[in-house]
């Protein structure tokens, strides 16, 4: 049996993403067929990431199309906007849906 494994990304994880993808690789079972990075499509340092690690990508703005993370309103918790996560969230749901 493989698996295929999704990984939603902001830019600032790209630095520590090559890592993680290696790690994934080398340590999960069982055995992963794909790695697909779900990120914006221009952001800076993508496809530095996605040449080193061989990952496959799918631009997040397509998964839920038409809705896009620009669309949601604030949701703050404990005086933080946690809408991003919220996002994140969502992603996960829209990628396991189109799979």
């Amino acid at each position: 049996m493989e698996i295929d494994v999704f990984i939603p990304a902001h830019a600032k994880d790209f630095p520590v993403l090559p890592a993680a993808i290696r790690s994934i690789r080398t340590y999960v079972t069982p055995r992963v067929r794909s790695i697909t990075v779900i990120a914006k499509a221009q952001a800076p340092g993508l496809d530095r990431v996605l040449t080193d690690s061989g990952a496959l990508f799918v631009d997040e703005d397509e998964v839920l199309s038409p809705f896009r993370r620009s669309e949601m309103p604030p949701i703050i918790v404990n005086g933080e906007d946690r809408a991003g996560w919220y996002f994140q969230q969502c992603l996960k749901w829209g990628v396991a849906k189109r799979s």
